[in-house]
């Protein structure tokens, strides 16, 4: 691995090309890098081998969050006898390399390279080089400038991954949900399950449901979570604001790809924490956490298990982490209730918050009527056959 790493730091530095090496330690775990991928957007470029009249083997390029289709690819090339090359094969002739990885510069393996139009559109590209913990940022231009494509395809693209209903709450709702005009799609910061290309395959089943959608960013709210984590609580607060806007910057392309289906308005957890009406709801809700056992047990009940999967579990502060995680829904609950009071009542998340869902089963009577109101649609996030 190290000697493909050293073969395109060579190539690139031959060709005078500026570029960045992210590079991380053997301390992460693959989960955590997997987290950490969220931040790439719509930059990040993926490999995929075909083989043309079952003999040459060609690169193409495409963006990561899209996969191409074979039967465009076949129309676009005007030949039929064109396959993808799987999984298995990719193992036997890159052995060393992890899944998804494969570098995409097919000069250096003496590969003809097609890269897609959508690439042209890109300003930067960054690319894994045969390992997730290491990988290339530098400009399209002086990619395109060293890979040297000898062919730019205008081959159909799909999301690289589908989202589809797993389950609805309260169960009588849905039928009746192309009664509703808006919803509102919860993203959380740094959590793998809104990487770019899963994100992309939100918005879209939302765009195809929906005239408009809210894409409530949980900025302010992370700030727990960081603490948490072990962040200093001096600078959770401004980092989790940071990483807030960092997400609207990253995803804003998505957001505006499907802008002529779907009105998509993006609002940060910190614009809706501003209002009268939040804190009044926050107040409510915290009162019923108080005063409420079976509320305060279903929020605990999350809470132990996040922090026990977060912090240290011989942590001096697990029981303050257990009271951050508390805050932290009850925030998130008032927001939500702040937002089905302007009349968004279909929530989206890929899986269940398990504290919407028992207000929406009415398990919860003393809960805000607003929040009681709110749709909960579990959304499954599958990913799209192989290309």
């Amino acid at each position: 691995m190290e000697n493909t790493v050293q073969k395109i730091r060579r190539l690139l530095d031959q060709e005078q090309i500026r570029y960045l090496s992210i590079v991380h330690s053997k301390a992460y775990s693959d989960e955590e890098i997997t987290a950490s991928d969220y931040n790439l957007g719509n930059e990040l470029v993926d490999s995929v081998l075909i083989r043309i009249n079952n003999q040459e083997t060609v690169m193409v390029v495409v963006p990561s969050t899209r996969k191409i289709s074979l039967e465009s690819l076949q129309k676009e090339l005007n030949n039929t006898n064109i396959s993808f090359i799987g999984k298995r094969e990719m193992k036997l002739l890159f052995p060393h390399y992890e899944a998804g990885t494969l570098p995409p510069l097919g000069c250096l393996y003496n590969m003809p390279m097609y890269c897609t139009t959508e690439l042209k559109k890109m300003q930067e590209v960054t690319f894994y080089s045969g390992t997730r913990a290491y990988r290339i940022r530098m400009k399209m231009k002086d990619f395109f400038h060293v890979a040297k494509p000898q062919l730019y395809i205008n081959a159909d693209t799909t999301p690289r991954y589908r989202s589809e209903i797993y389950n609805v709450v309260p169960a009588n709702k849905k039928q009746t949900l192309n009664t509703y005009d808006s919803c509102i799609l919860g993203l959380s910061l740094e959590n793998k399950n809104f990487v770019t290309a899963k994100l992309v395959g939100m918005i879209e089943w939302a765009s195809r449901n929906f005239k408009s959608c809210i894409v409530l960013i949980g900025d302010s709210i992370h700030r727990h979570t960081l603490a948490i984590k072990g962040v200093e609580e001096s600078y959770a607060y401004d980092k989790a604001l940071w990483l807030g806007r960092e997400a609207i910057d990253i995803n804003n392309p998505v957001f505006q790809s499907y802008a002529e289906c779907c009105n998509i308005n993006v609002i940060l957890c910190s614009q809706v924490q501003t209002s009268t009406e939040y804190h009044k709801h926050y107040t409510a809700l915290e009162t019923l956490f108080n005063d409420n056992p079976d509320f305060a047990r279903c929020l605990r009940s999350f809470a132990d298990t996040f922090v026990e999967r977060c912090a240290d579990p011989d942590s001096v502060q697990n029981k303050k982490n257990i009271h951050r995680s508390c805050t932290y829904l009850l925030e998130e609950l008032a927001v939500f209730t702040c937002l089905s009071e302007q009349g968004h009542k279909v929530f989206l998340y890929p899986g269940a918050l398990r504290a919407l869902t028992e207000i929406a089963m009415n398990l919860h009577p003393d809960a805000p009527q607003a929040l009681k109101d709110l749709i909960s649609i579990e959304l499954k996030i599958k990913r799209c056959g192989s290309s």
